[in-house]
């Protein structure tokens, strides 16, 4: 009989970030499944300065708590001027600047829109992590990058995750939003 391992949710959330970060060669990202802990090493400054303010510093599943850890080149963010104050565009932009997966973040201002709202859009394409799927033969989860984000990132006020679309009419879904 065929022996199956179930995925635990810190394995799956370490397998989210992993699928995130695939095509971006600045990203490395390893998985310290005995001491639960993800780090990422990150060549760029900027980009590791950015994802230190963007991703928690740990998830927590019932009683296991998953430590995230973002490792910069040069060991420390010093030189990047990079805060919780930067803009979640910037930041998002800074992130996944040369990321495959990525297509653009984009803040929309408006008198309705105090704080205004962001978008952070990934490309179109399926991705697909393994998990305990019992209900796919490979076992695999199949999503679109802007679930992984809501996931990994997590949700805040006026911030929303979507994919890209084929061909943009003048730039934009409606040709004049946003």
């Amino acid at each position: 009989m065929a022996r199956m391992k179930l995925s635990p949710p810190w394995c799956q959330r370490y397998s989210q970030i992993a699928a995130l970060f695939k095509y971006d060669s600045e990203v490395h990202v390893i998985f310290d499944e005995d001491n639960y802990e993800v780090k990422l090493y990150v060549d760029d400054d900027d980009k590791a300065a950015a994802l230190t303010v963007l991703l928690p510093e740990e998830y927590e599943f019932g009683n296991i708590r998953l430590k995230v850890q973002v490792v910069p080149a040069n060991g420390d963010n010093a030189d990047a001027n990079i805060d919780e104050d930067t803009p979640l565009d910037e930041l998002f932009e800074l992130a996944f600047s040369g990321n495959g997966a990525f297509s653009f973040a984009k803040t929309i201002h408006g008198v309705m829109l105090l704080d205004g709202i962001t978008y952070v859009v990934f490309n179109k394409q399926v991705v697909q992590y393994y998990t305990d799927n019992l209900s796919d033969y490979f076992g695999n989860c199949s999503t679109l990058y802007q679930d992984i984000a809501k996931d990994v990132f997590g949700e805040r006020q006026n911030l929303y995750y979507s994919t890209d679309i084929e061909d943009p009419v003048l730039g934009s879904p409606l040709g004049e939003w946003p």
